[in-house]
């Protein structure tokens, strides 16, 4: 079905004038729910009616408006709230406002919330009509992280599916909405709330430094914000700077998340992340980043960082291909501490990495899982089909406004470049985990080529054959056992695979606890 499409020339008809007359409140709580998708389904859990009751939760208050744009999943669904409270859990009881009020040329209760126009027309709307100190924008719904509008994978953020090109944001087109709510509100936005998995990347965050002081986000998936925890906080709170909020915010979410008691973020607890990033200090981590790019293209030393990435902290699907995305913090802590990477000038270049995500990233919280993340990520794909099929069709990537401004891209093309990963080597057999504890589960040696037939032997520090496994494809499983069925003692262990085209040697180290 083709979609209302709103044009610029529709947000300047808006005037702050009548604004002046009005009482501003302390916070202005802006949320624009795309929910034109699979999120407003029964099988995702009716996310933007739970959503919506959840906000309904907190108590009115003059100090604090709650201001909602909710695009229904389907045709003729868009609705305009002004959240008043309700104790009824279950069903949305705040009154809608006519679409009307906020677009008059509207001739249908359905708006494209994929179109940045969309943003920004409700956006600069609610600020005119509820004025307050200070305001705080989420954009709600599914996230990919920087991804532009590709063939292979949409990822971008706001998916309207019921258009007739199933529009969304790309990462520039949320940078040119904020921008222009900046300019109509006459200073940045006070706090960015993305709602939506994968958000909080680098290449985001530089894409919107301009127009916001701080951004809340996950590095991974998310099942949504604890509503009701925030703007109860808020509501009991308004006095709060945007500092210290978006901080907050972090850690009612991560305590939300932590409950498990509550289904649907019990399910991603483990592997749970939210952050608060002060984009004032955007720049100079994108200056560390383009010195740590070049540093990484001057070291000529492919397999030792190709044996990191398989190592760092990543996120999306369990296989990272599509994705991309790892954390910046232990990209740069793992090759600090690599001996194979032995170079003073990477070295630097990692820990200044390092103290720039030290400086900017204001909270972090975290699950298992995640461990070693700190807030931001990065792409960096694990192979070069990755980087070829899925993260730089056409050179998408590259043209990013942090591509423009950094030797990542270049990187990334120059690493791919060298990348031996294929039938002709076994470069990058590696085995995790490493230290390895039997009694956690079993131990992977990866990253054959396709297709191989393999055999491994595996040798204790004596030299004594312990076990011999042969297995066929891109990797091979050991249980900790020897060849008599019982599990091998701690210590220093060396594997010698083969294929039908090549040999590789390796060290295990097992602990057992």
């Amino acid at each position: 079905m083709t979609k209302k499409i709103l044009k610029y020339g529709q947000v300047l008809c808006l005037s702050i004038f009548f604004s002046t007359f009005l009482s501003a409140a302390k916070w202005t709580f802006i949320v624009y729910i795309a929910g034109d998708n699979s999120l407003d389904t029964s099988l995702k859990g009716d996310q933007l009616k739970r959503d919506i009751n959840k906000m309904e939760v907190a108590a009115n208050s003059t100090d604090v408006n709650i201001i909602v744009l909710a695009d229904k999943n389907g045709d003729g669904n868009t609705y305009l709230y002004k959240i008043q409270n309700d104790t009824d859990t279950f069903t949305i009881n705040t009154p809608t406002i006519t679409i009307a009020n906020l677009l008059p040329s509207a001739t249908t209760n359905e708006l494209n919330t994929g179109d940045h126009a969309t943003l920004v027309v409700f956006s600069t709307w609610t600020i005119a009509n509820y004025p307050a100190e200070n305001y705080c924008l989420v954009v709600w719904n599914h996230g990919g992280g920087w991804w532009p509008k590709s063939p292979k994978l949409k990822k971008g953020i706001a998916w309207d599916d019921t258009t007739d090109d199933n529009d969304y944001l790309t990462t520039a087109e949320l940078g040119n909405a904020l921008s222009t709510i900046k300019t109509y509100l006459g200073k940045n936005i006070d706090i960015i709330g993305l709602d939506a998995c994968l958000m909080a990347q680098i290449e985001i965050a530089y894409q919107i430094k301009d127009s916001a002081n701080y951004m809340v986000a996950s590095e991974e998936n998310e099942y949504g914000w604890p509503y009701d925890g925030i703007l109860t906080e808020l509501v009991s709170n308004p006095n709060y700077d945007p500092k210290t909020f978006s901080q907050k915010i972090v850690d009612i979410w991560d305590k939300a998340y932590s409950d498990e008691a509550v289904s649907y973020f019990s399910s991603v607890l483990d592997k749970r992340t939210a952050s608060a990033v002060d984009l004032s200090k955007i720049g100079e981590l994108a200056a560390a980043i383009d010195n740590f790019a070049y540093q990484l293209i001057s070291t000529k030393k492919t397999i030792p960082l190709y044996l990191t990435r398989d190592a760092v902290d990543y996120y999306g699907e369990s296989s990272n291909v599509q994705y991309g995305g790892i954390d910046i913090y232990d990209l740069a802590y793992i090759i600090e501490q690599n001996p194979d990477l032995d170079s003073a000038s990477l070295r630097n270049s990692a820990s200044n990495v390092m103290d720039s995500i030290n400086d900017c990233v204001l909270a972090n919280r975290v699950g298992s899982t995640h461990k070693n993340s700190h807030g931001l990520s990065i792409n960096f794909p694990k192979t070069k089909d990755d980087w070829e099929i899925w993260n730089n069709p056409d050179g998408n990537y590259e043209n990013l406004s942090f591509c423009q401004a950094t030797n990542w891209d270049e990187f990334l093309a120059d690493y791919y470049s060298k990348v031996t990963y294929g039938p002709q080597s076994l470069n990058y057999v590696v085995n995790a985990p490493n230290p390895y504890n039997p009694s956690t589960g079993n131990l992977t040696i990866k990253n054959f080529p396709d297709n191989s037939v393999i055999n491994i032997k595996i040798y204790n520090l004596e030299g004594n054959l312990v076990r011999e496994i042969d297995g066929s494809g891109t990797s091979v499983i050991w249980d900790g056992k020897n060849e008599n069925g019982s599990t091998v003692a701690s210590g220093i262990y060396f594997y010698a695979a083969k294929t039908q085209t090549d040999s590789c040697k390796g060290k295990i180290t097992v602990i057992k606890k």
